[in-house]
């Protein structure tokens, strides 16, 4: 879900193009699993080459690994997929394809949802637009936490608009 300043529910981010902000909006969540907190974990352990251990996602959409890579490539730059799917801030691959499933690190306890709050354009072309995003974590009642993160957004257009880059503040 995203919000607004006024904290009502928005699916419009009020610079972006409609295809950009589509693409926008279905990848802010994929964002957050590469920022913020992980996907969900099962029960089901399972080992890598080196036997390092891993957990097969208790996500239903992404329990294939293909399925997770085509949602990221629908929403992410080429490039980006193969950074954010390489390696995390220490160094270990997150996210794996064991058997065909979906395996990454257990890493932290799942946070809640994090959810915009306001919207500032940095600078926009015909083909790039970049944006700051300040969003709020909720807890799991889905109210504000009083945590709140800055993500700065870079999309280009290539046939298609993609996210090119991000980062937190």
């Amino acid at each position: 879900a995203i919000y607004d300043y006024e904290g009502m529910r928005t699916k419009y981010v009020p610079f972006l193009e409609r295809e950009a902000n589509e693409v926008f909006v279905k990848g802010f969540s994929a964002i957050t699993l590469f920022t913020k907190r992980l996907l969900p974990v099962s029960s089901v352990v399972v080992y890598d080459e080196d036997g390092n251990t891993y957990y097969r996602t208790a996500e239903q959409r992404f329990q294939y690994y293909n399925d997770f890579k085509e949602y990221l490539l629908s929403v992410f730059t080429n490039e980006l997929v193969e950074q954010v799917l390489s390696m995390d801030e220490n160094g270990s691959i997150r996210y794996l394809d064991i058997n065909g499933y979906t395996a990454l690190i257990y890493g932290e306890k799942l946070e809640g949802p994090i959810d915009t709050v306001e919207y500032t354009l940095v600078s926009k072309t015909e083909d790039k637009v970049v944006f700051e995003v300040l969003a709020q974590q909720l807890d799991s009642k889905e109210e504000k936490s009083g945590n709140e993160y800055s993500f700065t957004v870079e999309m280009i257009k290539d046939d298609e608009w993609r996210i090119s880059n991000f980062y937190v503040r």
